[in-house]
């Protein structure tokens, strides 16, 4: 029962209770029919500004802001034109791609495409053929051989270092060395002396240096432990440890003309 409802039965007794829910539908109908009214002349005057600044500068922002009809007393679109969300997405996420019907043609391509597509395809990261040195090259290479300590920023399993001779590298586990093992690296983003510096675009070409390393060690990493608390009358406590492998940096040289044309040392 609603406030109206109670107000009757206890300030007038003496009316029946078929009486009090007749009162109650009246007045239900009679708010509703209010309600109606006053959407239909919010509608109705919304019409009429936007009818009057059609043809103005006010932004469309504004407008709707001024003009903005309350969804309480609107009847909201039925679930026909809303359906849920959650199938919508479901929907759309296990759907296959739809092709477009520009790029649906059929398309033939030369031998000579085919090779390309396939030699991008193979190895994008392979370093590009080396043309002749330029002189500013030549001329940087020579600075940086002639100065002592050198430098370089090799990449690892996507992951840049910063090393120096004798530095030890630790990275993620490679299964595929074993101790001793001398690894030549060839992904060099930069190598440089004090001085002076030589950056690729994105790797200097390995024909400029010479990086080795050696495998020194697979260490186990820190265990990390992950407790789960008391819950519903268990716990569990996970120990996760992981692999590592240690380069040591051998060398770092710098292949310059001058020093290619030297003889080879004879053992």
């Amino acid at each position: 029962m609603c406030f109206r409802s109670t107000y009757l039965s206890h300030f007038r007794p003496n009316l029946r209770h078929e009486d009090i829910l007749a009162d109650e539908r009246g007045f239900q109908r009679d708010f509703a029919g209010r309600l109606s009214c006053i959407a239909l002349v919010h509608t109705t005057m919304s019409i009429q500004v936007l009818r009057h600044f059609r043809s103005s500068s006010i932004s469309a922002t504004i407008l709707q802001a001024a003009c903005f009809i309350p969804t309480a007393t609107l009847k909201l679109p039925t679930s026909k034109y809303t359906p849920n969300t959650h199938q919508h997405l479901r929907r759309r996420r296990y759907a296959s791609p739809v092709t477009p019907p520009s790029s649906a043609k059929n398309t033939v391509y030369s031998n000579s495409t085919v090779s390309q597509l396939s030699g991008i395809d193979k190895n994008p990261l392979a370093p590009a053929q080396l043309g002749p040195r330029s002189h500013i090259t030549e001329q940087a290479l020579d600075l940086i051989a002639l100065q002592p300590s050198h430098f370089a920023i090799v990449e690892i399993k996507g992951r840049p270092y910063h090393v120096h001779v004798d530095d030890v590298i630790i990275t993620m586990r490679m299964n595929e060395v074993k101790l001793g093992d001398v690894l030549i690296l060839d992904r060099v983003r930069e190598i440089g002396s004090a001085e002076y510096l030589l950056r690729g675009n994105p790797y200097v070409h390995p024909e400029y240096h010479t990086i080795k390393v050696v495998v020194v060690e697979h260490p186990i990493g820190k265990p990390i432990v992950r407790k789960h608390w008391k819950k519903r009358g268990h716990d569990k406590i996970v120990v996760n440890t992981n692999s590592h492998t240690a380069l040591r940096v051998a060398g770092i040289e710098i292949n310059t003309v001058s020093r290619k044309s030297l003889p080879a040392p004879v053992s």
